[in-house]
């Protein structure tokens, strides 16, 4: 017998067969296969073959399917999309195998990951999109996980889901009306880091806005302020390297580098003669009610006179501090 470094002639073809089957079509050496530590082999009537690392992938499909006695080799219509979903793949890019169109079909799609970030008074939101073509899936639905299906990638949707619960975590919404938290809808989007419109995925806007009461949500409490720096300051990122990130405005004033606009207002006061300082600042927008949000005013409330005269003086000498004070002035 002689040895050959190489692999042998190892042709296989798919074709359509009756009810739904497909008979896959070998080579015609039958060959028998066995491995090694360091190399796999291939034993033909006259020859001993060496193979290369190429067909390492199909090795286990080598040594039991193709190298089976039987004369002719069927794959079922029940079986179909299984082989197509995880043997076909490595077959073609192994052995080159050409299949039917058909079965090309079941082939599985590369999953695109898509991250919804989105924020309001009382919390961060998320959600994960996967999209295999024009079939998408809501990854952090429990229905979806449910949802049998082998083309789908298995390993990125879970890995989405352990990224997201690194940095939210999960509640039940309570029983009632269905619960407002969701996709935003496509008008509101913006791409982080892209303009206005760009790289909206199609049919974004389509996604419904509200989770049935039974389903899970993913939150971060806007009081906790450093649960949502990790968010911003590094959970973005990964999210990145792992998808498209896509925010609403509101929650791209967490992260804005924008400065902010502060208005002043100055009057005196007609009785007293003291000066009433007001801040305003397109940030703080009004609370739910109506009730404006009143923290810059809070903040400057120490450094405000009005109260018998009281005046803001630091390191003044003692002759000046006592002038101002009879004067009522206001720094």
């Amino acid at each position: 017998m002689t040895v050959v470094d190489g692999n042998p002639d190892l042709s296989l073809t798919v074709r359509a067969a009756q009810d739904g089957a497909y008979e896959l079509v070998r080579g015609r050496e039958r060959l028998f296969f066995f491995s090694t530590q360091k190399h796999s082999y291939a034993v033909g009537k006259t020859r001993l073959y060496r193979m290369d690392g190429s067909l390492d992938a199909v090795r286990d499909f080598l040594s039991t399917v193709y190298a089976s006695r039987a004369e002719r080799l069927y794959v079922s219509a029940q079986d179909a999309p299984r082989f197509a979903a995880t043997t076909l793949p490595a077959l073609e890019d192994a052995l080159g195998t050409t299949a039917p169109p058909e079965l090309d079909a079941m082939k599985p799609v590369a999953c695109a990951l898509s991250f919804y970030l989105d924020r309001d008074a009382d919390s961060v939101t998320v959600d994960v999109v996967a999209a295999y073509g024009d079939k998408t899936y809501r990854v952090l639905e429990r229905r979806a996980r449910e949802a049998h299906d082998l083309t789908r990638d298995l390993a990125a949707e879970t890995a989405a889901r352990q990224l997201v619960s690194m940095y939210f975590m999960q509640v039940t919404q309570a029983g009632g009306p269905a619960g407002t938290v969701g996709l935003p809808a496509a008008d509101r989007l913006v791409g982080a880091g892209i303009p206005a419109g760009v790289g909206i995925p199609a049919g974004a806007g389509a996604m419904p806005r509200t989770a049935a009461p039974s389903e899970p949500v993913w939150v971060i409490p806007a009081k906790d302020s450093a649960a949502v720096a990790r968010l911003v300051f590094g959970g973005v990122a990964k999210m990145r390297e792992m998808g498209a990130v896509y925010t609403t405005p509101a929650f791209d004033r967490l992260v804005s580098g924008a400065r902010p606009r502060v208005h002043l207002g100055v009057s005196a006061g007609e009785k007293t003669g003291l000066i009433k300082l007001t801040v305003e600042t397109d940030d703080l927008r009004p609370r739910r009610g109506g009730q404006p949000r009143r923290r810059a005013g809070a903040h400057l409330q120490t450094a405000r006179v009005g109260r018998r005269g009281d005046a803001l003086v630091q390191g003044l000498p003692a002759r000046q501090h006592a002038e101002r004070r009879r004067e009522g002035r206001v720094l």
